[in-house]
């Protein structure tokens, strides 16, 4: 899917309360808003968040200058019973100007 990355975040360590690991990422991105109907008006685009697999996908395009252009590998899987989109790669295609 391609889509425009506006900002990601990544990060891991150790829960101060639960004690346990964590991983995670995050990225922002936008998506164009859909054609207006019956006369009304739509158009720009909206910023979105999807979770990442781990905080390993935010810190290979960390270095990129923002925003930027990309095609994301992005999969529905079912977590904790609800379908979640996550995304698992990030490939950069152009710095956006």
């Amino acid at each position: 899917m391609k889509v425009f990355v506006l900002g990601i975040e990544g990060s891991q360590g150790i829960g101060a309360k639960s004690g346990k690991a964590y991983d995670m990422g995050k990225v922002f991105m936008t998506a164009p808003l859909a054609p207006p109907m019956g006369g009304n008006v739509a158009k720009g685009s909206m910023g979105y968040e999807v979770e990442c697999v781990d905080s390993e996908v935010v810190r290979r395009v960390a270095h990129l200058p923002l925003p930027f252009e990309a095609e994301c590998d992005i999969r529905t899987v079912m977590k904790f019973g609800a379908p979640k989109q996550t995304c698992f790669e990030i490939k950069p295609t152009a710095v956006v100007k």
